[in-house]
């Protein structure tokens, strides 16, 4: 594979800082939170996200409608009623972010078959009033709350999924709707959106846009979730809903991937995540593969990775001791280099090598090119650009070590051009080159 970066020319498509993270820094302890929250800072992420917060932090009610307003028939006028302090807890390691925060307002997952708090409300303007009641306290500093930097507001989660929701469409846009014209009246700036489907949800959007529609309102955004196996793949998620969209006029509305990680489907048995790639190098080059396919996606205003610390699917290894980082960590932070400090520009290549390719120059003119191989044949790949002697190569590849994915190596350049040797299969490079244009 050849590749020849063109530094002193833009690409036609700009870098979008689009990554964003569902939940963040655990509560469970103060020894848990002093380690994770320098992690989580060194991601400098543009966009939070909140979904199945208790499994995080067991113990601890968070976030959930029924968690910080856990008896219905009250009074929601009355600020006695509500539970704020473990959520207060739980957000202040977030509390001077500038990331805009996406605010989802539900309830988690329900694995046990009962259903018992994802039905549809007794009485559904109630529970309109005791979300926007949540969202001045975390807003406005309602309710001696916080002024966090909400920028928009999902409407429940996966409402097609019934560990998720036991109600009909028709019920959920009720619901839906109640929050929006609450939420515009008080909060103009927010954007209200969902409806967050799964995968197969595409059918339930288009009702649910159609619903909307009737009662003259447009969300702010449109949302879904996305597990896949391979940039192909996520294409068969988001696809549907973009066609669904396009179909109600809505060319011009922004679409969320509300939550995104490598698809190990198998949601029960850590050992079987383990076993098809998810501790190791295959989810790294797949969560870069697919966010610099994003990048060019320009209808995607931010994909949340799913998630800091849940079960199987977090960034550390949370069955070993000090919880040590993931590979695809270390994907979300080369990827973050680029979109964080860097005016893309021109990269070409032959193309020989189904390579995801995003370069990028910082405002101090150093050049730096991110080349994620997700499940490619092995081969050499030659890089030229003008003027460079060399570069620092920080890598994740099977024979993976943090040292080589923080420290790297230094390869020089020969005959003009640096060479990197891909051994096949998974692999991500980060390339910062010698010059300084």
């Amino acid at each position: 594979m050849k590749i020849k970066v063109k530094p002193n020319e833009k690409c036609a498509r700009p870098m979008r800082d689009i990554l964003g993270m569902n939940n963040v820094s655990r509560i469970t302890s103060s020894v848990v939170t002093e380690r994770e929250i320098p992690r989580f800072d060194a991601l400098r992420l543009a966009h939070i996200r909140f979904h199945d917060a208790p499994l995080d932090n067991p113990g601890q009610k968070l976030l959930d409608i029924s968690r910080i307003f856990p008896l219905f028939h009250l009074d929601e006028e009355d600020e006695r009623n509500y539970f704020f302090l473990q959520t207060d807890d739980y957000m202040r390691s977030i509390a001077h972010s500038d990331a805009e925060i996406d605010f989802r307002l539900g309830e988690t997952i329900d694995h046990s078959g009962n259903q018992r708090l994802i039905g549809v409300p007794a009485d559904i303007e109630k529970w309109a009033r005791i979300c926007r009641r949540i969202i001045g306290h975390y807003k406005n500093g309602e309710m001696h709350g916080m002024h966090l930097n909400i920028k928009r507001i999902s409407v429940w989660e996966e409402p097609n999924n019934p560990k998720l929701f036991s109600g009909a469409v028709e019920q959920y846009t009720e619901m839906f709707c109640a929050v929006y014209r609450l939420v515009k009246k008080d909060f103009p700036d927010i954007k209200v959106g969902g409806p967050t489907v799964t995968k197969s949800g595409a059918l339930f959007t288009d009702a649910f846009l159609s619903l909307c529609k009737m009662q003259g309102i447009v969300p702010d955004f449109v949302s879904s979730t996305a597990y896949p196996m391979s940039v192909e793949e996520l294409h068969a998620y988001v696809d549907p809903h973009l066609a669904v969209m396009e179909k109600h006029g809505l060319s011009d509305t922004e679409f969320m991937l509300a939550e995104l990680h490598y698809g190990v489907a198998d949601w029960t048995r850590t050992a079987y995540a383990e076993e098809n790639g998810f501790y190791n190098e295959k989810s790294a080059s797949f969560i870069t593969s697919a966010l610099i396919e994003l990048e060019n996606m320009e209808k995607i205003a931010a994909a949340y990775y799913y998630s800091w610390a849940t079960s199987v699917w977090s960034v550390m290894n949370l069955r070993q001791g000090a919880s040590p980082l993931l590979p695809l960590y270390y994907g979300l932070l080369f990827f973050q280099s680029l979109a964080k400090d860097c005016e893309r520009v021109r990269v070409e290549t032959d193309a020989s090598l189904p390579a995801k390719l995003l370069c990028g120059k910082t405002s101090d003119g150093r050049v730096r090119l991110l080349v994620s191989c997700h499940e490619c044949e092995a081969q050499d790949i030659e890089i030229r650009i003008p003027c460079a002697a060399g570069a620092l190569v920080k890598s994740i590849a099977a024979d993976f070590s943090e040292a080589a994915a923080t420290e790297g190596i230094y390869l020089k350049a020969e005959g003009g051009a640096v060479k990197l040797s891909h051994a096949g299969g998974c692999g991500v490079y980060l390339l910062e080159f010698d010059i300084t244009l």
